[in-house]
């Protein structure tokens, strides 16, 4: 994209029945019904609609693998990237994706047991936070919890739920909002990391702070939301629930 921000977009042309567009970044796609006549104004030149930036590939990064996590840091200033599996092979190294390329993040030290794939990721107060995931060939699903200090580059286990509190897990989804990690979905095995798996509807919420974890959802209240399958379906995050 250019250096200039986008202010207005005018689509001229033919303006077909079905048609349909969406608008992000630098780009307009333009889908079903599309006019070879239709032309995109921005900022005094018109350009065909379709069209936008490419996909290329950042050499130079972490090897081949499967089951990685990707989280954006603070302030927006790069990504992580950790762990993963090939060959039944699980990693536990940091990689850092900035401004178009990669940068290896050694640990001062570190412990065999964080490596894993299928977990969760994300920033918050200048640690990355790993939950949950599988390790191994036989895929035993984890529960614990891991921070890596980006100052010190230390890893340690924090904040892992008590024994039968919340199942492990894994394929689920991890983001951070002031402080506090909220995770959701994936799978979870009852009985132990080798117990029976069934795809979870839960959400969590842990804070990073006082370590505490509270459970979310599903919640039973007696209410239906339109996104909802039925009210065991239905997560209110803190504050007033939704009506109808």
């Amino acid at each position: 994209g250019g250096a200039g921000a986008l202010e207005s977009v005018v689509v001229r042309g033919a303006s077909p029945a079905g048609a349909a567009s969406v608008a992000y970044w630098d780009s307009v796609m333009l889908a079903r019904g599309h006019s070879a006549g239709a032309t995109l104004y921005v900022a005094g030149v018109e350009e065909p609609v379709l069209w936008g930036p490419a996909w290329r590939e950042v050499p130079g990064g972490p090897s081949a693998r499967a089951g990685a996590s990707l989280a954006p840091e603070e302030g927006g200033g790069g990504a992580l990237l950790f762990g993963g599996e090939r060959g039944a092979h699980d990693y536990d190294d940091v990689w850092r994706l900035q401004g178009g390329s990669w940068e290896f993040v050694p640990a001062a030290s570190s412990s065999r047991a964080v490596a894993r794939h299928d977990h969760a990721s994300a920033c918050a107060g200048g640690s990355l936070w790993v939950h949950g995931g599988r390790r191994g060939s036989s895929g035993a699903a984890l529960g614990d919890m891991w921070a890596f200090d980006l100052a010190a580059r230390v890893w340690r286990e924090v904040g892992t739920p008590p024994e039968g509190a919340m199942p492990p897990r894994f394929g689920h989804t991890m983001a951070a909002v002031g402080g506090v990690l909220y995770l959701h979905g994936g799978y979870a095995v009852r009985g132990g990391g080798g117990g029976e798996e069934a795809p979870s509807a839960e959400a969590w919420a842990y804070d990073t702070r006082s370590g505490a974890w509270t459970l979310l959802g599903p919640r039973t209240e007696s209410y239906r939301f339109p996104w909802a399958d039925g009210p065991a379906g239905a997560i209110t995050f803190p504050g007033e629930a939704p009506a109808g």
